[in-house]
């Protein structure tokens, strides 16, 4: 993908979150961590989950689905991505994966866990709230995911400026 050339002068933008935390799920992962986190991490504002392939998470943990709800509950956004080099994650895929999108869950398409984090931090720095936060990360800013959804409300436009 080739963007058009930037048409003002380049800018920092240094008002960046940073309470976004990554977890990288493996086969020996342990479900009691994360609860802690859910549990005594009161002002978290995002988790990025790194989870198998095309987004498969561990089956039958009732803890690790109870982590997540607990989270969304408290106002956090979290967002899978993939442990792969290649490829997006597929909502849907999987059970555990739909399971993840009926919690409300929001896949980083093919964005790598570092840009994943990088828009997090940049789109709670411009003040937008969970559910704006979790609406734009799957829209393309400056080429970092692939897929983009319709263009986005004019109020989170207003906030963005110009990108």
């Amino acid at each position: 993908m080739i963007l058009d050339p930037p048409k003002g002068r380049f800018r920092i933008h240094t008002d960046m979150e940073t309470k976004v935390v990554v977890v990288k799920l493996t086969p020996t992962f342990d479900h009691a961590a994360l609860m802690a986190v859910a549990q005594h991490y009161s002002n978290l504002r995002a988790l990025v989950l790194e989870l198998y392939g095309a987004g498969t998470a561990p089956r039958n943990q009732q803890t690790f689905l109870d982590c997540l709800r607990l989270l969304k509950q408290k106002g956090t956004v979290v967002v899978v991505t993939s442990q792969c080099a290649t490829g997006p994650v597929i909502p849907g895929t999987y059970a555990v994966s739909s399971a993840l999108e009926e919690l409300g869950v929001v896949p980083a398409g093919d964005m790598t866990t570092e840009a994943t984090c990088a828009k997090l931090s940049y789109l709670f720095g411009k003040g937008l709230q969970p559910r704006q936060v979790s609406s734009v990360l799957q829209t393309s800013l400056r080429g970092e995911i692939t897929t983009t959804p319709p263009k986005l409300p004019p109020n989170v436009r207003s906030r963005l400026g110009r990108l």
